[in-house]
């Protein structure tokens, strides 16, 4: 059985099969890992519900992707809202759940549209492009700037360095990605104080607001979030994004199925996140 944290599983080898046969085989699987003990794959439906909802019996403010010691502290754990169980979880979520509303979510339409148009122009006038870095890695933050308290102005040098940042998750000692997210929190805490002038419809306005009111969150906190809130959405959407280009390439039939309208966009886009899956494995501790 092939090692679930080796980088070539899943550039070259085929996690589908190894998955299949841990789910018929062994479901809850032991896995030897570096130099600081392993931990449990958990790999059934049902059984990864279970770690992932009961929160009273599996946390996550011991961290939540493997790193290299599981006994070092994991930043922010206990006080972001990713690394935090009920009710500080709950709270954090109320106070930002207004941004996130299918209704709020619908007005992004008209800009994503627009967005991706003009980034298709582009490649279209240049005849080639990489699609990773070119397409996918410029629609996340371009789209959710002004969600995410990003100028315009700010967007390409944030879209970097979250992309850097994001690398901390295999390679946690990185100095580039502790620079990036470095270069993160500097954003947020310089424009935390603006903010609390001129709120808007933002991360930043609705946490500050939430402080004002009563939420236990400092301002360490409310910085914290915003870095893992840019870099989730930042990379996931990326990844997401770059590897369904190929799963189409792939299956050209369904290619030619969506382009026909024969398939509904939105069921094709919960399969391209079921199928090609940006994050791999989400850690609990029992």
């Amino acid at each position: 059985m092939p090692a679930l944290t080796d980088p070539l599983l899943y550039s070259a080898g085929d996690p589908h099969e190894v998955w299949r046969r841990l789910r018929e085989d062994s479901p809850v699987s032991w896995h030897e890992y570096g130099e600081h003990g392993g931990y449990w794959a958990v790999t059934t439906h049902a059984a990864g519900l279970e770690v992932l909802t009961e929160w009273e019996r599996f946390t996550s403010t011991k961290g939540i992707f493997l790193r290299p010691n599981f006994k070092d502290p994991y930043p922010g754990a206990g006080t972001m809202m990713a690394l935090s169980d009920p009710p500080r979880h709950d709270l954090l979520r109320k106070a930002i759940m207004g941004l996130f509303t299918a209704r709020a979510v619908s007005k992004m339409e008209e800009r994503t549209r627009g967005v991706v148009k003009s980034a298709l122009q582009g490649v279209v006038e240049a005849g080639r492009c990489d699609f990773v870095k070119d397409i996918a890695a410029r629609i996340p933050l371009a789209v959710s700037a002004e969600l995410l308290s990003i100028s315009m102005d700010d967007v390409e040098m944030l879209a970097k360095v979250t992309t850097e940042a994001a690398e901390n998750s295999t390679d946690i000692e990185g100095v580039e990605a502790q620079q990036a997210h470095v270069e993160i929190l500097r954003h947020y805490s310089e424009i935390i104080t603006e903010k609390r002038r001129n709120p808007g419809q933002d991360l930043v306005s609705a946490l500050t607001r939430a402080q004002a009111e009563g939420l236990d969150i400092s301002d360490d906190q409310v910085i914290l979030t915003c870095d893992n809130v840019i870099v989730a959405a930042n990379e996931t959407t990326r990844q997401a994004v770059g590897a369904g280009m190929p799963a189409l390439l792939e299956s050209p039939e369904q290619w030619q199925a969506l382009r026909a309208g024969e398939l509904r966009l939105k069921t094709a886009a919960e399969e391209f996140l079921r199928w090609t899956a940006p994050v791999t494995h989400i850690l609990r501790t029992a």
